[in-house]
């Protein structure tokens, strides 16, 4: 018989997500994925938290100062006129994010305007909801540099992640944006088969549907990798007398040939007061890293 996964707390060793109640009758969709609640054994929780040293949660304190009426950013090579009210806009042109954008971290830092002028300055789009912005500063690519990672939380389904990796001048670039809204993430990584991995937990879903997925990711050459992604939870109820709740787990590990991953989905039928109906039906993949992602047996 398949295994069930339980929906209860997850030990240390168990990559498992524990999802009460309330998330599967949809009341709550925010939950923490951490290392210590993921499996994540003792050793790689170890050198997890060595490499928290290196990586400082970002500030989003009052930003970098804006230029004032007829005055242009120094040493960007732009010439006045500019006016307060341009830079106080929620949109600007793209050459005025790029003028604001910060050449560098002083002491390992950025403020909330930077993060705002660099994704502006180098994203795919001039005016992001940036009131649901957060960052954190993190090194990700192994290269002793703070790295940043943030995202905007946009309406329900809606936001946009993005990945800049610090260079060697100071800045930053993009290398990954993806549109799509992120619960939570785990920086603080763990390395599978060479790799360091690092997770988010994404959310999406349309009319009467609901869905998250946990994404394994890592740079590598300077590129963002997905290793792999997988349901965590997904409800679909757009017709009520055919709606269902499923919930997911998975596990990582070394003790075979070389990395594996487990991944459990359940699936139970949905009443129309959000009862969990019938047995469960119950299905297990079992995934091989290749040296890249992890792959179907």
């Amino acid at each position: 018989m398949s295994p069930t996964p339980a929906p209860r707390k997850p030990r240390f060793r168990h990559w498992l997500v524990g999802i009460p109640l309330a998330l599967l009758l949809g009341l709550s969709a925010n939950y923490v994925m951490s290392a210590g609640s993921h499996g994540l054994d003792s050793s790689s929780a170890a050198s997890g938290a060595a490499s928290q040293t290196g990586a400082a949660a970002a500030q989003n304190s009052a930003g970098p100062s804006i230029p004032t009426a007829g005055s242009a950013p120094s040493g960007m090579g732009l010439q006045a006129p500019y006016t307060a009210g341009n830079w106080a806009q929620a949109a600007y042109t793209r050459e005025e994010a790029q003028a604001a954008a910060p050449l560098s971290a002083p002491q390992g830092k950025l403020t909330r305007d930077e993060v705002i002028h660099l994704l502006r300055a180098q994203g795919k789009d001039t005016d992001y909801y940036t009131d649901g912005l957060s960052f954190e500063l993190a090194d990700v690519n192994g290269d002793g540099a703070p790295d940043l990672v943030a995202r905007i939380d946009g309406a329900v389904h809606l936001g946009h992640f993005f990945l800049l990796l610090h260079q060697p001048d100071g800045g930053f670039t993009l290398v990954h944006e993806q549109a799509f809204k992120v619960d939570t993430w785990d920086l603080t990584g763990r390395d599978i088969g060479g790799k360091r991995m690092f997770e988010t937990v994404t959310a999406d879903g349309g009319t009467g549907g609901h869905e998250e997925r946990v994404r394994l990711w890592y740079v590598e050459n300077g590129q963002y990798i997905e290793a792999w992604n997988g349901i965590m939870t997904d409800r679909q109820a757009m017709l009520p007398q055919r709606a269902t709740f499923a919930v997911g787990s998975c596990r990582i590990t070394d003790d075979l040939d070389g990395p594996q991953l487990f991944h459990w989905v359940s699936r139970y039928g949905l009443s129309e007061d959000g009862e969990l109906t019938g047995d469960p039906d119950t299905k297990l993949e079992r995934f091989a890293f290749d040296g890249t992602r992890f792959t179907p047996f």
